[in-house]
């Protein structure tokens, strides 16, 4: 599938075919989530729709307290902001509800792990890059 298509079913809308009887196309609930993401950040890098914020930040930040390095990938902004469109689609939410979401174990040596909540600064970077691209949009209430 590419991401054309992935993109269509992302926006839910049915198409017509020849014919008078109408196909629906499914949703992003219908595609295996790692493919989707993978194949929509492969799309809004192609695109060049999605800037990637500017400076030494995306090289060296973390994405949580409970992680010890910055990511491997080098597009992993891209990643990110992928996973938060599909789940803003899925469920509309705020930036606070998305450091649970990527949150973690941090471990504690020889003590036990506790959960610790994921970066806010890197969520509402992606979540600002995408409302400035009109891929989501800002509620009315907030």
């Amino acid at each position: 599938m590419s991401a054309k298509a992935l993109i269509l079913v992302f926006s839910r809308e049915s198409i017509k075919k020849e014919s008078t009887r109408k196909i629906d196309r499914g949703s992003v609930k219908d595609v295996d989530q790692q493919y989707f993401t993978a194949a929509f950040a492969e799309f809004l890098k192609k695109t060049g729709k999605l800037e990637s914020p500017s400076g030494n930040w995306v090289g060296i930040v973390k994405l949580g307290i409970h992680k010890e390095m910055a990511p491997i990938d080098p597009d992993w902004y891209y990643t990110r902001c992928a996973s938060v469109a599909r789940f803003l689609y899925l469920r509309r939410t705020g930036a606070g509800a998305f450091t649970r979401v990527y949150g973690g174990l941090k471990r504690n040596g020889v003590r036990p792990s506790h959960f610790r909540r994921g970066s806010r600064s890197v969520v509402r970077k992606c979540i600002q890059s995408l409302e400035k691209d009109k891929i989501v949009e800002k509620h009315a209430s907030g």
